[in-house]
């Protein structure tokens, strides 16, 4: 079992009544996986702008960001 850190970002409606999420899987055709959690934080921090644009381009209703988050993620058939 591999298990590695990914970025997953949260998203509410206006009115705060849908959410919603997109899983940040690559980056220029490249997975978007990480060792630890530290560098994943790094990575959202240092490209939060990218990361909401993307999510952004990903709906097409009036739905924001709500968070950018690592999580533990077990990865099938992947080496980190």
């Amino acid at each position: 079992m591999i298990v590695g850190w990914i970025i997953l970002i949260l998203m509410v409606s206006p009115g705060g009544n849908k959410h919603d999420a997109v899983e940040v899987s690559h980056r220029m055709g490249k997975p978007l996986v990480f060792k630890t959690k530290e560098d994943c934080e790094n990575h959202v921090m240092n490209n939060s702008f990218y990361l909401t644009a993307f999510a952004l381009s990903q709906f097409d209703s009036r739905i924001s960001v709500d968070k950018i988050a690592c999580i533990k993620k077990v990865l099938k058939g992947s080496t980190l």
